[in-house]
């Protein structure tokens, strides 16, 4: 990267997008091999997620080797085998190739000892219960949701699929004890306080507590209680964080790395739930993003399809098409990057790639 770029603040926001995520580490490695770093990170579920590993860890073969060694940890597998499983998290079978290919992350090389069967059983049999309530709920709630993110809030009454120990262990498993003053490049979580009905920005303490409010999905994640306060996944208000991104770290360039689907417009009224409820997240959140993104001085989305919410099995390939969408795209990022360094105006405008 020419010096002229080099000596400019290059702040990353990344979206929340379920296992979408992987496109952000893809995306990370290839601005890596064109030696353009992050100056900090600001993300949002997924996005903080995958974002806090960034700031942790420093590079892409350290990250990748993090996110290697824990999907093959115990706590992983367990996690994995009680809940990714269900089909009432993934849907029927016949809703995609990516959903039916789902089952393969869950061969019997990659199942737990029998020892464990009845206790899977046992919260698996619990989890159906508890999707049963959602569901009559649910149905009583929709009605009014479509109308934005504010009629939203409504919905996040009742308890989540995933038992609150169960998802502080996996983050735990991932974290450790490691806090934000622990990052290599500034970072920050963001999610959404309910009482207030606004944005909470996490930039100290525990970062595994931060990353577990960031991605609490509602009905599926439990909330974090905190100082009084409820907190769900960001993506909720905010979900690609641009403008947090920009009080925080008012001086430089700003690259958006978004990852979310927009509201499919073909949606099937018959749908599974969670189906419904991507829906209507995306739904609540898009409008706001077209604002969010012009934040942004660069900004990319390598999505072309929707995948699954849970699917993480397809970690590698997605790794691999968001590094391969930004070195398609090389020889035209540093000289934008020129242009806006050069013109002395730091947010021009978004390149959308």
């Amino acid at each position: 990267m020419k010096s002229r770029v080099k000596n400019v603040p290059i702040h990353f926001v990344l979206s929340g997008g379920a296992a979408k995520g992987f496109y952000h580490i893809g995306m990370l490695k290839a601005f890596e091999q064109l030696d353009i770093k992050p100056a900090s990170i600001t993300g949002t579920s997924a996005g903080a997620l995958f974002g806090s590993l960034w700031a942790l860890y420093g590079t892409y073969d350290h990250v990748k080797e993090k996110i290697d060694s824990f999907m093959e940890s115990d706590i992983y597998k367990e996690f994995s085998e009680q809940y990714f499983t269900l089909d009432i998290l993934n849907g029927p079978a016949d809703t995609g190739d990516n959903l039916n290919r789902l089952d393969k992350n869950f061969s019997s090389s990659h199942r737990l000892k029998n020892s464990n069967s009845a206790n899977i059983l046992s919260k698996r049999e619990k989890i159906s219960r508890k999707f049963d309530k959602f569901k009559n709920s649910l149905s009583l709630k929709l009605g009014n949701t479509l109308k934005g993110t504010k009629a939203i809030f409504n919905l996040f009454e009742e308890d989540a699929l995933v038992e609150f120990e169960d998802i502080t262990n996996v983050f735990k498993g991932i974290y450790g004890n490691a806090t934000f003053s622990d990052c290599r490049i500034p970072f920050v979580a963001i999610s959404t306080n309910l009482k207030s009905k606004s944005v909470f920005i996490f930039q100290e303490g525990d970062i595994a507590t931060a990353i577990q409010a960031s991605t609490a999905v509602p009905f599926v994640l439990p909330a974090v209680k905190k100082d009084g306060m409820i907190l769900y996944d960001g993506g909720i208000i905010s979900n690609l964080p641009s403008n947090e991104s920009k009080e925080l770290f008012p001086s430089g360039l700003r690259v958006g790395l978004e990852v979310s689907s927009p509201a499919d417009d073909n949606f099937d009224e018959n749908a599974n739930l969670f189906k419904i409820f991507q829906q209507i997240i995306n739904t609540a959140i898009y409008a706001k993003q077209t604002v969010d993104r012009k934040n942004c001085d660069l900004f990319f989305n390598p999505t072309k399809e929707e995948i699954p919410m849970f699917a993480f099995h397809l970690k590698d390939s997605l790794i691999q098409q968001g590094y391969q969408y930004i070195i398609e795209q090389k020889e035209s990022i540093i000289p934008r990057l020129e242009s806006l360094v050069k013109n002395a105006t730091p947010r021009l405008g978004i390149f959308r790639f």
